[in-house]
């Protein structure tokens, strides 16, 4: 099992701010390293609350794929697996590595050994041109991220949660303002009589039969001390189109148009695995319950993502998508019973 790769040093701080948001939502995640004619390598994060049930009815997590020459170069891969490595890491260690390469003229990233696996991050601070024997001189700094080399049964297990196809979402533009909203409503998010932890947000999406392109989205606390709410409205409609492929397969239903501009359907939500049975497709009105600090955590990705967010409310779980031009992350949140 062999992988190395250069990390593009000129991107060294949207790594830190990308992983950071993850950590947001736990310590841990996997890195799936690709095979060579895979275009893409891709960063797993599960919910701290719950060990995730992939039929999407406990627990919750996110998948981030980013585009690999974007943010790697050189990059080489070898196992057994089908040329496929998952590599389980602490992000604390992982962003304390990421540190040094801020500034640095190159930096490169290893699977080694110390005794356990590790993912050895090499950094050449400066150029330092060649050595008496015409090489590359030593780096500067090495620093080794212990991780946990995961089976392939256990990869195929992090898969994203299935979805329905079919489905109708919204399209939301400035999803800073949207996580200004769930901010100011998490205090009141917590019922009479019920724990302090225990916050909830209903989230609603309404569209008229006369209107199909456009529909109103709704979060708010509903609960017998008070009731609280945010409407958003005509929001461009997005749809999951087909049942087993990529990203691409879901569209707006004007091809294309959004409030704000206008945005390619590669930009749309990944639902890889959805199904093909789709039982609430043309239901106008949609209606989930979610954790609040839950939300709160998910939607501190618009310090990455500011332009857009996809919201789908499925049965089992929402999604929230957030793309751009070379990585697009997928947050799915378990639904409570209610608010």
């Amino acid at each position: 099992m062999r992988f190395k790769a250069r990390l593009r040093v000129e991107r060294a701080s949207d790594w830190q701010r990308l992983l950071g948001v993850l950590a947001r939502l736990d310590h841990t995640a996997v890195l799936h390293l690709t095979p060579p004619e895979d275009d893409r390598v891709e960063w797993i994060v599960l919910s701290r609350a719950v060990e995730v049930d992939l039929s999407g009815s406990r627990g919750g997590g996110a998948w981030m794929a980013m585009e690999r020459d974007a943010w790697f170069g050189g990059y080489r891969i070898e196992s057994q697996s089908g040329h496929h490595i998952a590599l389980e890491m602490d992000l604390g260690n992982v962003l304390r590595a990421l540190r040094s390469v801020v500034g640095a003229h190159e930096a490169q990233v290893r699977l080694a050994k110390k005794g356990v696996p590790v993912l050895t991050v090499e950094i050449r601070t400066a150029d330092h041109g060649h050595d008496h024997d015409g090489g590359a001189p030593a780096w500067d700094v090495v620093q080794h991220v212990p991780v946990r080399v995961m089976d392939a049964g256990r990869l195929q297990e992090l898969r994203e949660p299935e979805t329905e196809a079919g489905v109708y979402g919204v399209v939301m533009p400035l999803p800073a303002r949207l996580s200004a909203a769930v901010d100011r409503m998490r205090p009141f998010a917590c019922a009479p009589g019920q724990a302090s932890e225990v916050r909830a947000l209903r989230l609603v999406m309404e569209r008229s039969p006369h209107q199909p392109a456009e529909a109103t989205f709704h979060i708010g606390v509903h609960n017998e001390a008070l009731e609280v709410q945010a409407s958003y409205l005509r929001l461009k409609v997005a749809t999951v189109d087909e049942p087993t492929q990529a990203a691409r397969n879901a569209s707006h239903v004007d091809d294309g148009a959004v409030a704000g501009g206008d945005v390619e359907r590669e930009n749309a939500p990944d639902v890889r695995n959805a199904t093909s049975t789709p039982p609430r497709s043309n239901t106008l009105r949609r209606e989930a319950v979610v954790d609040a600090r839950e939300l709160a955590r998910v939607l501190q990705a618009h310090t990455v993502f500011s332009s857009q967010v996809f919201c789908f409310l499925f049965q089992a779980c929402a999604l929230f998508h957030f793309s751009s031009n070379d990585l697009e992350v997928s947050y799915y949140l378990p639904l409570r019973e209610s608010a």
